[in-house]
């Protein structure tokens, strides 16, 4: 494997597409700030930026509504 490697991009993919923390971005933007040339994983390197940008949207927009829920539930 090296950074170049198709592969790897895919195991980063993988790897990344729960998290949902924007420490997570961070150390993942610093990564790929630190390590550019990722060959044939440029494309799945900016889905797994694009994904974890997702999830952080999706948490912070239902984030609300599950607190909700989960009192409502709780006060019966």
């Amino acid at each position: 494997f090296t950074l170049e490697h198709r592969g790897f991009g895919r195991v980063i993919l993988s790897i990344t597409h729960s998290f949902q923390e924007s420490s997570y971005l961070e150390q993942m933007n610093a990564l790929f700030t630190q390590y550019p040339n990722a060959g044939a994983g440029t494309s799945a390197r900016k889905q797994a930026v694009d994904q974890v940008n997702m999830n952080i949207e999706w948490i912070k927009s239902r984030e609300q509504n599950l607190h909700d829920a989960l009192d409502a539930t709780l006060r019966q």
